[in-house]
């Protein structure tokens, strides 16, 4: 009895479904290997999955909706900070559910946030970083807030603001043609005299040569940067330790140590007058 009972509350579910809506779209049918049916979506973005017990027998398991067809679920989406009617909540050209690639709703590390176009902070788009332009977007991506990218063929990473490493934002790099896949933080773009790197630090245009960084290495104060200063140099770079009680005059990056790239920043002063 409890059995027929069961089996008239799923015919009626199923009747209702049928009943209820017009599927313009095409519904799907998942099987087992014992080709007993697992799953069932709608157009609509409904689901049924079903499982079965050990004698066989067809349970009801979980029946969900996915309005946007982004790949969560409304009950999860009504949770957290994605739209359950946008399948791409901040526009970045990625599905919610592919960012929230297992679909727990928490932005884990190796995954980009759906409610944040630019995941790792670096002022390029996630959608962007990863190659995507208008033809690979949906219907639900505001294309007045999204960022194609214009060179498809170098991709970055969503979740690491400098992929290549060099010490400098990927869109800095962009932002002034440079390869954010490649180090050259101490290629000199605009011959200049000046590192990228420095030029990062200082925030100077790095294919610009009019546009340079101030001279640093006067450390005696007398306008330019000379002998004393390469002694007063020599004297930190060979053993003085900096710390916030004693910092260094020729911690010229501001990293803390007097290191390799303070030498490259002074070679880069040396002879010149501020």
């Amino acid at each position: 009895m409890a059995r027929k009972k069961r089996n008239a509350v799923y015919g009626f579910l199923l009747w209702l479904m049928f009943a209820s809506s017009v599927y313009a779209g095409t519904i799907t049918y998942q099987y087992d290997r014992l080709n007993r049916l697992t799953r069932v979506e709608y157009p609509d973005g409904m689901s049924i999955r079903y499982t079965y017990d050990l004698s066989g027998n067809r349970t009801l398991l979980e029946v969900t909706m996915d309005e946007d067809h982004d790949g969560l679920v409304n009950s999860l989406e009504d949770t957290i900070c994605t739209d359950p009617g946008d399948a791409d909540t901040d526009d970045d050209g990625i599905l919610d559910g592919i960012e929230d690639a297992n679909h727990n709703g928490i932005v884990d590390t190796d995954e980009t946030d759906p409610c944040n176009m630019d995941t790792d902070g670096d002022g390029v788009q996630d959608g962007t970083e990863i190659g995507m332009t208008l033809s690979d977007i949906g219907p639900d991506t505001d294309q007045s807030n999204f960022k194609p990218d214009d060179d498809p063929s170098i991709n970055t990473s969503p979740i690491d603001p400098d992929t290549d490493g060099d010490g400098m934002d990927d869109g800095w790099e962009e932002c002034y043609a440079l390869n954010p896949t490649v180090d050259d933080a101490f290629a000199d773009s605009d011959g200049d005299g000046f590192s990228n790197i420095r030029e990062y630090l200082f925030q100077t245009d790095p294919v610009d040569s009019e546009d340079i960084p101030p001279v640093e290495a006067d450390f005696d104060g007398d306008e330019d940067s000379d002998g004393v200063d390469l002694r007063s140099f020599v004297m930190e770079f060979n053993g003085v330790e900096c710390s916030a009680d004693n910092p260094c005059d020729c911690d010229l990056d501001g990293d803390g140590d007097v290191d390799i790239v303070d030498l490259v920043f002074f070679t880069e002063d040396f002879g010149r007058s501020k």
